[in-house]
């Protein structure tokens, strides 16, 4: 056996702090921009489920009209935070959501009507929130329950 001089060790494997704070400081600046843009999304979101949430509602008191043969209704709370229905006693909407009634017929009365046949008494609901707003028609021939989707 011959005796080898030891060899010159290599720098140890892995990264050095300076790297690594870098990648933290990259890291944050990508946080630091994404975070705004998912807090507009869920302010987006929440808008979208208010409003199928009412629009669903809308369509389970048509349908109910047309079962029982008795008309039926939907009003919203004056300042548009909350509505009640023939069916059911008010609910809120979330927290920072407000609904308006634009037009028709269901202006007049401040309430969509669903009549035993499937028409009702028509009109537009604006759902609003920090996020833009969707709109919810109703045709008043047919009764039908349409969603815009949120506008800035």
């Amino acid at each position: 056996m011959t005796n080898s001089p030891p060899r010159a060790t290599t720098a140890a494997a892995g990264f050095s702090l300076l790297e690594m704070l870098v990648v933290l400081c990259v890291l944050a600046a990508v946080a630091a921009l994404a975070v705004p843009q998912m807090q507009s999304s869920a302010a987006a979101a929440q808008i979208t489920r208010s409003a199928r949430a009412l629009a669903n509602e809308l369509r389970m008191l048509r349908a109910e009209a047309i079962r029982t043969n008795r008309p039926q209704w939907l009003a919203v709370e004056p300042g548009g935070h909350a509505f009640t229905t023939s069916r059911q006693a008010a609910r809120p909407f979330a927290t920072g959501i407000a609904v308006q009634l634009l037009s028709g017929a269901a202006v007049a009365g401040q309430s969509i009507r669903f009549l035993p046949d499937g028409r009702s008494s028509g009109g537009s609901l604006r759902v609003s929130g920090e996020a833009g707003n969707s709109t919810i028609r109703v045709d008043w021939l047919t009764g039908i329950v349409g969603i815009e989707e949120p506008s800035p």
